[in-house]
């Protein structure tokens, strides 16, 4: 679905925003759809951070970050689940399976706002970071207002309510910021 949205909304020099960008699955498409676009991946976790380093070493249009975003800069805990990596997040969260092996480990944490230049254009984000959704995008307030981008995200039980999170906050947000819901 994600990728559907991508072939509507992107233009060969779309510029786009990987948020939990794991191990570049959708960073592939933003490229393949937007192969003059400059593009933006976040991943905080080292080891996959790595992989993407060298899977993008030649790609001069991706900006890789090992961090995590956030509303605020910083440095913060991070619960890495080992046995289920894309279930890592900043924050504990319900799992699917009962035994998942968590390490905890120290990122940092950036603001999408302090990162961008002002004047670039983004037209699309997809953010997965597994319940902290809204400080994600409360770190981009500046950003979606003056690019109004598709944004795709995921914001459910089990993780966003986690971290206190309503979906009436990210309505809110998103509203305030000129944006539609669908």
């Amino acid at each position: 679905q994600t990728a559907a949205v991508m072939e509507r909304a992107l233009d060969r020099r779309s510029n786009c925003i990987d948020v939990g960008c794991h191990q570049g699955a959708i960073l592939d498409v933003m490229l393949g759809l937007a192969p003059e676009g400059e593009h933006y991946a976040f991943e905080p976790l080292p080891h996959l951070y790595s992989a993407l380093q060298a899977k993008y070493a030649a790609a001069k249009n991706v900006h890789l970050h090992e961090a995590a975003l956030s509303e605020a800069p910083g440095t913060a805990s991070f619960q890495h689940v080992v046995t289920n990596p894309a279930y890592s997040g900043l924050l504990k969260r319900r799992y699917d399976r009962p035994h998942e092996d968590v390490v905890e480990i120290q990122v940092r944490l950036l603001r999408l706002d302090d990162l961008l230049p002002s004047d670039l254009p983004i037209r699309f984000v997809k953010i997965d970071v597994e319940g902290a959704e809204l400080q994600v995008l409360k770190g981009a307030v500046q950003m979606l207002r003056r690019c109004r981008p598709y944004v795709v995200f995921e914001h459910g039980l089990g993780a966003a309510d986690c971290y206190g999170t309503r979906p009436e906050s990210v309505f809110d947000l998103f509203t305030g910021c000129g944006l539609r819901l669908s």
